[in-house]
């Protein structure tokens, strides 16, 4: 349907004898190199995902100052401005996750590297470390695509469902990113599923800081926020969704215990939860930083 320039086919390797010197890894554990794999391949997809919303953006916005509708540019309406608006919004969260992760792989790279891992070993170990977060930008990046490039269809109208109009490839090519990698449906639920394995070995002490904030709701009055935004109030709001996510997750695990895993409508839920807390978290780190730094910049770089 999409990607023409991708030659995808089958092959098929039957009574293949391969040397014993040629594996990649040792028996039982081709499993674990193609999750590592997977890992690298998330990240990159979500950094895909950013260029083509861009793409499509530019495009959108190019033709939205062209088009003229009743005398006016179709730029200067009220619904076309939010749907450019919504395009926008959801390209500075991606990108800003994105170097976010980036910069996270990158600091544990040069510290396993100081402890004497080689550069590959060093890489595949880091990207594993932050399987979360790839899995994380493999799903909202292609769901951001998926947004972006159908309202850059609206946006040309009926040129947008046209070959002739640079909207239809990109529509056809973004399809296959919430499918490809792992659906995005499998994703969320790994998510959760790596969440409980960090929680499990006590990488993450995830169900005791769940216990401990329903302690803290139990125990404290409801606390007053004063009216206003900015920065405080935004990164307050980002701190009661952290609190909101821990104790969803911890109460689905305390409830259903090992049954959580086949529950995937709770999974794919507490996904969402954590999808959106990192993605907002990652915005408002970027947005600060900006603030602090003075930099004057538009906000798709």
């Amino acid at each position: 349907m999409g990607i023409k320039g991708s030659s995808t086919r089958q092959v098929f390797f039957n009574d293949v004898r391969l040397p014993a010197e040629n594996m990649l890894g040792k028996r039982e554990e081709g499993f674990k190199i193609a999750l590592n794999v997977l890992n690298t391949g998330h990240i990159n997809l979500g950094a895909a995902a950013i260029g083509t919303s861009k793409r499509a953006f530019d495009l959108a916005v190019k033709y939205a100052l062209e088009r003229k509708q009743f005398g006016s540019s179709i730029s200067s309406f009220g619904a076309i401005q939010h749907k450019l608006a919504q395009m926008a919004v959801r390209i500075f969260a991606m990108e800003a996750a994105t170097y976010r992760t980036g910069q996270f792989i990158d600091e544990k790279m040069a510290a396993l590297e100081a402890e004497g891992f080689s550069v590959e070993k060093a890489e595949v170990a880091a990207v594993s470390a932050y399987g979360i977060e790839c899995a994380i930008l493999k799903v909202f990046g292609s769901e951001c695509l998926a947004l972006v490039v159908d309202e850059g269809v609206q946006i040309f109208g009926g040129m947008g469902f046209s070959e002739d109009a640079p909207m239809a490839r990109l529509y056809r090519n973004a399809r296959i990113t919430r499918i490809y990698e792992g659906t995005n449906e499998i994703n969320r639920m790994l998510i959760v599923e790596m969440l409980l394995k960090k929680s499990n070995t006590g990488e993450l002490e995830l169900l005791q800081a769940a216990k401990q904030v329903q302690k803290e709701l139990t125990s404290n009055p409801a606390e007053k926020r004063q009216a206003g935004g900015g920065p405080v109030a935004a990164f307050a709001i980002l701190k009661d969704l952290k609190k909101a996510t821990l104790i969803t997750f911890g109460a689905a695990s305390q409830r259903l215990a090992k049954k959580l895993k086949e529950e995937q409508e709770v999974l794919m839920h507490i996904s969402d939860m954590i999808i959106q807390v990192y993605l907002l978290e990652a915005v408002l780190t970027k947005a600060e930083n900006l603030r602090i730094n003075g930099e004057v910049k538009t906000l798709i770089t």
